[in-house]
C-alpha cells in the first residue's frame, strides 16, 4: 500500500440525539469518491462511549479508514487527539456531519501545495438548497463568503479546513467554556504566531442543519465566544461585537439574494429575528461573566 500524503481525522461535534452514524456514513461515501488522485487516510475520532455502536460495515465505505477512541468527548481534544494518530504531511480535519463535493481535497491540497507561506487552506460551507429553511439560513450563517474569489483570509474554517501537519502540532485547542471559543482562541494564536490562512471558495460542503434549537445553540455560542474572544484581545466593545455581527448577517443576505426566492422573504425575516434574538442572549451571557449554557456541541 502506497504511503500517503494527506489524512483526514473526522469528529463528531454535534450530538442532537441519539447516535445514529448517518452522518459519518455520508462523509464516508463523499470521501470514498473524491478526485484527488492520490491515496489518503482516514482517521475517525470518537468517545469511548461510542465504541459499542460503532456499524459493522462503517469503515468498509470508504478505504484506507480506520476508528480510534478518546476518553474525552469534547471535539477540541478529539481533534487534538487525532492529529497525534496520523503522521502525514498535510492533515485535513472535518465535523462529521459536513459533506464535501468530490473536489475538496484535491482543492485544499493544490492550495496549499501551491503556496507554501500558508499554513492552512478553509472552504466554503452551506446548508444547500433544497428547501426553503436551509436556503435563508445559509444566505443568513453563511452567505457573508458568496462572491469571495480566492484570498488570504483572517479566520479558519470550524467545519472543514486543510493544515500542515506541523501547525496542528505547535497549535493545539485551547481549553474553553465553548468549543467556539476553544477553536477562535487557537486561530487567534496561529494567526499571531504568522501562520497565514488561505480561503478557496470552490472547495464547498454541505453542513447539516437541524430545526430552531440548532439555531438557537449556535447562535447563542457564537455570540459568547465573539465577545470573551474580544475581550481576551481587549479590543472590541459590546456594540462593535454587535455591530459586526449584523453587518456579516445582512452581507450574507445581499450576497446570497440569488439563493432564495421572493417567496421565501416572510420566513428569512422570521429566522433572521430568531437568530438575532439568540445572538443578544450569548451576549448577555458573556457579559455577566456566567458560564454558558448547555450545548449540543460538545
Amino acid at each position: 500500500m502506497a504511503d500517503a500524503q494527506v489524512s483526514v481525522i473526522l469528529v463528531s461535534d454535534y450530538e442532537g440525539g441519539s447516535k445514529t452514524w448517518e452522518n459519518e456514513r455520508l462523509v464516508l461515501e463523499a470521501l470514498a469518491a473524491q478526485d484527488i488522485g492520490e491515496p489518503f487516510d482516514v482517521l475517525m475520532v470518537e468517545h469511548g462511549a461510542a465504541r459499542a455502536t460503532v456499524p459493522a460495515d462503517l469503515l468498509t465505505m470508504c478505504p484506507r479508514s480506520r476508528i480510534v477512541f478518546h476518553d474525552d468527548e469534547r471535539s477540541a481534544a478529539l481533534k487534538d487527539f487525532g492529529v497525534g494518530q496520523v503522521s502525514t504531511e498535510f492533515v485535513a480535519v472535518f465535523e462529521s456531519d459536513c459533506v464535501p463535493t468530490r473536489s475538496w481535497l484535491r482543492l485544499t491540497l493544490d492550495a496549499l501545495r501551491q503556496r507554501p507561506a500558508f499554513g492552512v487552506v478553509s472552504g466554503y460551507t452551506t446548508y444547500g438548497g433544497d428547501t426553503a429553511y436551509k436556503r435563508c439560513m445559509s444566505a443568513i450563517d453563511r452567505g457573508f463568503l458568496d462572491g469571495v474569489v480566492g484570498a488570504e483570509t483572517r479566520h479558519v474554517s470550524n467545519n472543514g479546513a486543510m493544515y500542515r501537519r506541523g501547525v496542528l502540532v505547535t497549535h493545539p485547542h485551547a481549553d474553553a467554556a465553548s468549543p467556539f471559543l476553544s477553536n477562535r482562541l487557537r486561530s487567534t494564536a496561529m494567526a499571531a504566531a504568522g501562520i497565514r490562512f488561505w480561503f478557496e471558495p470552490n472547495a464547498l460542503m454541505t453542513h447539516a442543519i437541524g430545526g430552531l434549537g440548532f439555531i438557537r445553540d449556535f447562535r447563542y455560542h457564537t455570540a459568547y465566544s465573539d465577545l470573551k474572544e474580544a475581550a481576551m484581545r481587549g479590543g472590541m466593545s459590546v456594540g462593535g461585537v454587535i455591530r459586526k455581527r449584523v453587518l456579516w448577517d445582512l452581507r450574507g443576505i445581499r450576497s446570497s439574494r440569488h439563493r432564495y426566492s421572493v417567496m421565501d422573504i416572510p420566513l428569512l425575516a422570521v429566522l433572521f429575528v430568531v437568530a438575532s434574538a439568540s445572538y443578544v442572549s450569548g451576549l448577555l451571557t458573556a457579559l455577566r461573566d456566567s458560564r454558558p449554557a448547555e450545548s449540543s456541541y460538545r
